[in-house]
């Protein structure tokens, strides 16, 4: 089992370290200080994270059902600690929001809260000075949580403070956008912000996104064209459900995407109580995609690994003609979804396409092939762009349990097929939750 508590740190507002952003958001960890003194390394070293490492790797949940039941808990994962040397930082800038989306469960927290609602830039920056200082990389912060990021009356020098501790980290901001983009973005070199904007309507698009403006929405992404930084990137994400999942919805949300010039559409399948009927694992090859700007991904909930295949590969390596690459991640979802991650790229030409099939059915074409690889550029070195990483999914029937997994890769007009070696369920203990 695993879970990314061993490499990550989440920060609320108030300056606790909570275990994470789903269950374990009332979980404390500790606390960070304003103090020049406080010290990273006193908590990550302390008796509550060494509770966590041990537990793991003792195949036993540090927080019982309150683990067995969260959306992040990897059941079928292998345990990998990088505390001490490598993470990434989940930052709650602010408690405050407008809205009262359906599921949220920021009312509560809002009705006990006792310390500050907005995160203090002394307390942020300690944080990322007291990494640096002890020698940890922090290679990526994303900036969410259970208030609306852009609320936050510093939310750009939050971004500028980042940058300036740790250059290279990769930065990224979730939101409902319904603040001003140029006041609050303008020219910020943030790396990703994701757009949570769920229907092409006032009605559907406010039966979740409560107190909700959709034109606010639509304003935003106008603006990001002509406002954002050079280096930004703009994710629009749509959670399909069962009121906004029409096929002139989700056509009209494409045409949307390429008037607004957004790089990328995530219609992302839940498995709530209200997730759309009509789309399934199963039927994933039927939704209206029209653009190329458009993908189907799942939610969290429906992404945990069930079996790690990665060590059935005899190699990982995908290197042929002038192709490179290698596969990072091979496994089954809870979801029964093949899930295939890594990076490829080309060294003469542009990568165009690629397809993942499993027992010679038919090719499902990659969710991305531009996934940011900052680990991947460094390597190799400027002439290799950091868009090289690769995400892939296809259903799995759920009585299989032996299939040969096959990739094409489309390079310029040439197509590279790459072989991996079978691999049989039946030969593998089952993982099972304890």
């Amino acid at each position: 089992m695993d879970c990314r508590i061993l490499r990550e740190i989440s920060l609320k507002s108030d300056g606790h370290i909570h275990c994470d952003d789903s269950n374990g958001y009332t979980i404390h960890l500790g606390q960070v200080g304003e103090s020049a003194n406080w010290n990273v390394k006193q908590v990550l070293e302390g008796p509550i994270y060494q509770h966590i490492r041990s537990s793991f790797f003792n195949n036993t949940p540090p927080w019982g059902d309150t683990c067995r039941s969260c959306d992040l808990y990897n059941v079928g994962g292998t345990p990998e600690d990088t505390l001490s040397k490598s993470i990434k930082i989940r930052i709650e800038p602010t408690l405050d929001c407008d809205l009262a989306c359906a599921y949220c469960k920021r009312k509560r927290e809002a009705r006990v809260r006792e310390g500050d609602w907005h995160l203090s830039l002394k307390r942020f920056n300690q944080l990322l000075h007291s990494c640096q200082k002890n020698h940890i990389d922090v290679t990526f912060l994303s900036y969410l949580g259970w208030g609306e990021p852009l609320n936050h009356p510093e939310f750009g020098q939050l971004v500028l403070s980042g940058k300036h501790y740790y250059p290279d980290m990769f930065q990224e901001v979730t939101t409902v956008a319904q603040q001003d983009f140029q006041s609050t973005l303008g020219n910020i070199p943030i790396d990703l912000i994701t757009i949570s904007c769920d229907g092409v309507t006032q009605e559907p698009y406010e039966r979740y996104r409560r107190h909700g403006v959709i034109e606010n929405v639509f304003k935003f992404m106008a603006d990001s064209k002509q406002h954002k930084s050079e280096h930004t990137k703009v994710i629009w994400k749509y959670i399909v459900f069962n009121h906004n999942d029409t096929d002139e919805e989700l056509l009209k949300a494409q045409e949307l995407a390429d008037l607004y010039d957004i790089d990328e559409l995530h219609f992302v399948l839940t498995n709530t109580d209200n997730g759309s009927k009509r789309f399934l694992v199963h039927n994933l090859h039927e939704f209206p995609i029209r653009s190329n700007k458009a993908r189907v991904i799942n939610a969290a909930a429906l992404q945990k690994i069930k079996y790690d295949l990665s060590d059935n590969l005899n190699s990982r390596n995908l290197k042929q003609k002038s192709l490179q690459g290698w596969i990072d991640k091979l496994a089954i979802t809870n979801g029964n979804l093949l899930v295939c991650e890594g990076w490829l790229f080309d060294r003469k030409s542009e990568l165009g396409n690629l397809e993942v099939r499993i027992n010679d059915g038919r090719f499902y074409k990659a969710l991305s092939i531009k996934e940011t690889r900052v680990d991947v550029a460094e390597h190799f070195g400027h002439n290799v762009s950091s868009e090289c990483g690769f995400v892939a999914q296809l259903p799995i029937p759920a009585d299989e349990q032996s299939f040969a997994v096959e990739l094409r890769a489309t390079v310029g007009e040439q197509q590279v097929l790459f072989q991996l070696p079978k691999i049989t369920l039946e030969k593998r203990i089952p993982i099972t939750m304890t």
